[in-house]
């Protein structure tokens, strides 16, 4: 039992609020180290895609690169937009029995 004036432990007092969600400054940038293995890492990719591209650069590759990404950018949008209408079940019944 508490002794009057008391609160009850299962209550944080406005400080202790404020102190459970205060975080250090920067603390999200922890995950940013950077060595020389990911320079060389991203210099040899970048170096990698350069020729790829300088490669197929007028050919009918290039193109049919580019059909393939429309086609599925266009399917992404759509699958994106149809999806909400199977998550009502009476608008799935409809589609199903028309």
């Amino acid at each position: 039992m508490h002794s009057i004036g008391e609160r009850p432990s299962r209550f944080l007092s406005v400080l202790e609020f404020v102190n459970f969600t205060k975080t250090p400054p920067l603390d999200f940038l922890n995950f940013l180290e950077f060595k020389i293995t990911d320079f060389i890492d991203i210099i040899l990719v970048a170096a990698l895609l350069y020729y790829v591209y300088k490669l197929v650069k007028g050919t009918v590759a290039i193109n049919i690169f580019i059909g393939i990404v429309i086609v599925w950018a266009l399917w992404k949008t759509i699958i994106r937009a149809i999806k909400p209408m199977f998550m009502n079940p009476p608008t799935m019944l409809l589609i199903i029995f028309i």
